[in-house]
């Protein structure tokens, strides 16, 4: 049981606490909870980290007979947090928009990193079986350093329902990916710096 390891005994119902159960039930389609030797961390469905705690840290856990009570405080920043990331996980996003990921949750949001597709076009050689697919990309590292760019790109998925994984980055800095013909990008996916947070873009119908 966990409240074995959380120093923070109280002798009645701790006010202003939830039952960390309760809380992690009515969630469990936006956050993940985790535990290690002698701290706990909750995470958003894509696994990006809102809080991070020690076992020992009554200002966010306690336990009373048995069974652990988180701050409700917290608790519900935490949770307006992760569904806000679950439904950005779910939109999809145009060509032109300013896709912004973040960590944390509250006054500890921290901003991650920001990626757009400004662009899509498509080189049509008549001679190739393939069709080469330009993106243009802008991004903002925030603190973390650049990748190159075709790292942001995860992959594509083409109007066949192909899903294609391997993007180079060519010299004039436009990322690219060869799709078959006739075949179309349908929607291209982004990834954050540090996370693997995937973004949904729509290029076609």
């Amino acid at each position: 049981m966990l409240s074995i390891y959380v120093s923070a005994y109280v002798d009645e119902p701790p006010k202003d606490f939830v039952l960390l159960s309760d809380f992690l039930e009515e969630n469990f389609e936006f956050l993940r909870w985790y535990t290690f030797e002698a701290a706990v961390g909750i995470v958003d469905v894509e696994s990006v980290g809102l809080i991070g705690t020690m076992f020992d840290d009554s200002s966010v856990l306690v336990s009373y007979q048995d069974k652990l009570y988180v701050n409700k405080l917290i608790s519900e920043e935490v949770a307006k947090q992760a569904k806000e990331n679950y439904e950005n996980h779910q939109k999809v996003y145009s060509v032109g928009d300013k896709i912004e990921i973040y960590t944390g949750y509250g006054e500890q949001k921290r901003f991650n990193s920001s990626i757009a597709v400004n662009n899509v076009t498509v080189s049509d050689e008549a001679d190739s079986t393939f069709s080469k697919v330009l993106i243009e990309l802008k991004i903002d590292a925030g603190n973390y350093g650049t990748k190159p760019l075709n790292y942001y790109v995860d992959h594509v998925e083409t109007k066949s329902g192909q899903t294609i994984d391997q993007a180079t980055l060519t010299d004039d800095g436009m990322v690219e990916v060869l799709i078959s013909k006739p075949d179309e990008v349908k929607y291209i996916f982004v990834k954050g710096v540090n996370f693997e947070v995937l973004r949904k873009v729509q290029v076609s119908e």
